[in-house]
């Protein structure tokens, strides 16, 4: 069975680069990557709605990316990890372009999510 695990990885907007936060996250994943071999994992990133849809989607390509190379750095097998980047398709409040959102609210859509699969 695939688990999917939303972890708040929080990013500054239009960053990528990994804050304390986020790599504390990835250390859970990468702990259980390494102790389970047979495990691969997907990182699903996402952007907030606000700015350009293609720069939303290439902005949430470097986040998985750069996720990826975290782990990956830390040992774990580029073949158990599949970074995917969707930018602003899959928001998951109200927050849609032309609705007034507050930072927080925006702040929820600028997310990663795990999905574990046992091979």
């Amino acid at each position: 069975d695939d688990l999917k695990v939303v972890e708040s990885i929080y990013f500054d907007v239009a960053k990528w680069d990994m804050l304390p936060s986020a790599k504390a996250v990835l250390n859970k994943a990468i702990a259980v990557l390494k102790a389970n071999p047979g495990f691969s994992i997907e990182i699903n990133a996402h952007t907030d709605s606000r700015g350009d849809e293609k720069a939303n989607l290439e902005l949430s390509e470097k986040r998985a990316k750069e996720a990826m190379n975290y782990m990956t750095g830390k040992g774990v097998s580029a073949g158990q990890i599949t970074p995917k980047g969707f930018g602003e398709t899959q928001i998951i409040n109200k927050c849609k372009d032309g609705v007034k959102c507050t930072e927080e609210e925006h702040a929820q859509n600028r997310r990663m999510e795990f999905v574990l699969h046992k091979k």
